[in-house]
């Protein structure tokens, strides 16, 4: 079931896709374990995808202000993958030549 993959990933969230890869949005582990349909239960609706080829600067808002991972798709609305804030933060850490935390880019 999807609880029983949900439990075996450790994940606490899930993307929903159909058959072509189009996103439809995102449901909580919790919803499911509820008893919420993925179909018309509660999805994560607060939780837009961006467009592949966004700006960064669009990125940056969305990423900072989601409590999830942001999905994001092509221009086809098919998913390609998600970016957490975690993730942001290391890319962006890289891009600055950072290698550890006490490393410090305001001296």
């Amino acid at each position: 079931t999807a609880l029983e993959r949900f439990d075996a990933s450790g994940k606490t969230f899930g993307v929903l896709i159909d058959a072509d890869r189009t996103y439809r949005g995102m449901v909580s582990r919790d919803a499911l374990a509820k008893g919420a349909a993925v179909q018309g239960g509660e999805r994560l609706d607060s939780v837009s995808a961006i467009e592949a080829e966004a700006p960064l600067s669009g990125l940056l808002t969305q990423v900072a202000e989601s409590p999830w991972p942001v999905p994001v798709t092509d221009r086809q609305n098919r998913y390609v993958g998600a970016i957490s804030k975690s993730a942001l933060l290391e890319t962006l850490g890289r891009a600055r030549g950072l290698t550890s935390a006490r490393q410090r880019p305001f001296a």
